[in-house]
């Protein structure tokens, strides 16, 4: 199966938002506490679902590094 860049490039900017958890100590679950459902956090971290700009930022609050930091 060959996969589109659409979803080639999702999945970049899942493994850079992960990255970015990893780093400031948080688990998928913390996610909840700034917003955002775990549920779906796991989708955008794996690369299956677009997001927004909203919860971009929300994130990068969360993480403590700028929105443009997510993508590749």
């Amino acid at each position: 199966m060959n996969e589109t860049a659409e979803l080639k490039y999702l999945k970049k900017v899942g493994r850079k938002i992960r990255e970015h958890r990893i780093k400031s100590g948080l688990t998928q679950e913390d996610v909840e506490n700034f917003g955002v459902s775990w549920k779906h956090y796991q989708k955008i971290e794996g690369g299956h679902t677009n997001t927004t700009i909203k919860i971009l930022y929300l994130l990068s609050k969360a993480f403590k590094c700028n929105p443009k930091d997510f993508l590749p």
